[in-house]
């Protein structure tokens, strides 16, 4: 099976399934074999992180969690969290609509919204270990 077949079934199990852990623990190493591979592969360096956020509190393997301020406003990721991607979990604000729709990116009005409006969107689970 491949990662993406395997991300789809584990979309249709229960959390309570006997197979939802290991499917999800066999996923998150997968991918950190695809990274040791082609560590320069911005694409698989997204998915991990889409990935390990979306699923914070269940991750095996513990890594930084790091939410970034408006360094990657209008390009995310640029060169200041492209490293970062490989060795810690990203989630990045914007108060532009772009990229939005990713669970690791949150846009928010920097004129009505401050940092607990911003905290209390976080992924369910993904709590920074740095700002």
């Amino acid at each position: 099976m491949n990662l993406q077949d395997a991300y789809n079934k584990l979309n249709t199990l229960n959390e309570n399934d006997e197979q939802y852990l290991i499917l999800l623990q066999n996923i998150e190493q997968a991918f950190e074999n695809v990274i040791k591979s082609q560590p320069s592969n911005i694409n698989f360096l997204l998915k991990r992180n889409e990935f390990r956020v979306k699923y914070a509190q269940k991750m095996s393997i513990r890594r930084p969690r790091i939410l970034v301020g408006e360094i990657n406003n209008d390009v995310y990721p640029n060169f200041h969290t492209i490293e970062l991607l490989l060795v810690a979990d990203i989630v990045s604000i914007s108060s532009v609509n772009h990229m939005c729709d990713r669970i690791d990116r949150i846009n928010y009005n920097n004129l009505r919204e401050g940092m607990p409006e911003i905290i209390s969107r976080l992924p369910e689970g993904y709590k920074p270990d740095f700002f």
